[in-house]
């Protein structure tokens, strides 16, 4: 097995299958030796037990503004969709109402 300078690519040749696993058992060993997993612990005093509070959000930022904004529009979209999908709802309640008290009359003759 070789490997590039920079350590990023390496060159394997196989040759049976038993070598093929002792390179992909060196492989991972050399991948875990790269790996380094540190405890992520945030600051804390005795007043703050979960941590000392960052700064305050700027309300003013392009992004704050952008996704305030397109937060906004979704809400819009969706109001705007309901309202529709309940208006046909309730044209054919009121439609059902209209033939229902017309046809009263000739109903309650013919009982």
């Amino acid at each position: 097995m070789t490997s590039d300078p920079s350590g990023d690519v390496a060159v394997v040749a196989v040759v049976d299958e038993e070598d093929a696993e002792e390179v992909a058992a060196n492989l991972l060993d050399e991948a875990a030796a790269d790996v380094l997993v540190l405890p992520v612990v945030p600051p804390t005093d005795g007043d703050n037990p979960l941590g000392v509070m960052g700064r305050p959000l700027d309300r003013r930022a392009p992004f704050f503004v952008g996704l305030t904004g397109a937060l906004g529009v979704a809400v819009a979209y969706v109001i705007a969709v309901g309202i529709g999908d309940v208006a046909s709802v309730l044209v054919l309640i009121g439609l059902a109402l209209f033939i229902a008290i017309g046809l009263n009359p000739v109903v309650a003759l013919f009982v």
